[in-house]
């Protein structure tokens, strides 16, 4: 390991690089861009059961220069998802990107749940989950417009 990586943290820093590009690849290849939102999440959630060791490592590795929940959700949100959201629910983009950061967060708990557990929650019970946190998310959007 060490002819190719210094010392533990790079080795630490390239797992952490590999396992970045390996979600984003993973993520291209089973997102519905017809059905952005949905399919999204339900990548993450696939991920979290399908790679539960690399789901865990990718939303635990250290983001720098993050102070807020909105930093964090700038840097790690698709720009592209507000903007739909506007158009499918007819609400603010402020709405929509509350309505973003609180199914990122709600889904990222979500994923480190099914992470985490065995045999294992199913899927089907963590999308119905979501499905519950996205009426109400999307409801307290809706009331406040």
């Amino acid at each position: 390991i060490y002819s190719y990586c210094s010392s533990m943290e790079g080795v630490r820093k390239d797992l952490e690089e590999r396992t970045v590009q390996f979600v984003r690849d993973y993520l291209k290849e089973n997102i519905d861009p017809e059905d952005l939102f949905y399919s999204t999440g339900y990548a993450y959630i696939r991920l979290a059961k399908e790679e539960p060791n690399l789901y865990r490592i990718y939303f635990t590795y250290k983001r720098q220069g993050i102070a807020s929940l909105e930093e964090l959700y700038q840097k790690v949100s698709n720009p592209e998802m507000a903007a739909y959201l506007v158009n499918k629910f007819h609400i603010s983009e402020e709405k929509a990107k509350a309505l973003h950061m609180n199914m990122l967060i709600y889904t990222q708990g979500m994923g480190a749940i099914l992470a985490i557990t065995e045999p294992g929650i199913s899927e089907e019970e963590a999308r119905g989950q979501l499905w519950q946190a996205f009426d109400v998310f999307l409801q307290k959007a809706r009331e406040e417009e």
